[in-house]
């Protein structure tokens, strides 16, 4: 599981920051922080989705929720179009796990990271490219090169 205390020493490079000073972090970026953990897995959000009332999830629990249910899992909205894929939240999770990666973070088996993330998203592409996110539970619709994420 990804902490704050984690995240945070990525994104603010650890001259800048001790662990006393997180609190004075600014609130809106320690939000942006929690939201790299997927609320249904706990684990960081390789390919994150976002619903339309705007909670966010792995792509690959959002499908399996989705397979059973039809409501957001944190709110309990209705979903009738399928969640997409949150480009700000990508972003900064690419730059976290990298730098997990290039660190070689005590707490994180870098092979075992690099695996997941190939998987995850050779998967998320894999749909894309047969134009099937999220199998048939959504209405189909064209998608484009520019939504794979790599």
């Amino acid at each position: 599981m990804v902490t704050r205390e984690k995240v945070m020493s990525i994104i603010i490079p650890r001259k800048s920051i001790q662990t006393t000073d997180i609190k004075q972090v600014p609130s809106d970026l320690l939000a942006k922080v929690v939201d790299l953990e997927c609320p249904i897995c706990t684990e960081i959000m390789i390919v994150p989705v976002t619903t339309k009332c705007r909670h966010s999830f792995c792509y690959r629990c959002m499908y399996r929720w989705c397979k059973l249910h039809r409501s957001c899992p944190t709110c309990r909205y209705s979903i009738k179009r399928q969640p997409q894929l949150n480009v700000a939240i990508k972003d900064v999770v690419r730059l976290a796990v990298d730098s997990l990666v290039e660190t070689n973070c005590r707490e994180y088996n870098s092979a075992e990271l690099i695996k997941l993330r190939n998987h995850m998203l050779d998967e998320y592409n894999s749909d894309v490219a047969n134009g099937q996110l999220y199998g048939n539970l959504f209405e189909r619709r064209q998608f484009f090169k520019s939504h794979y994420y790599g």
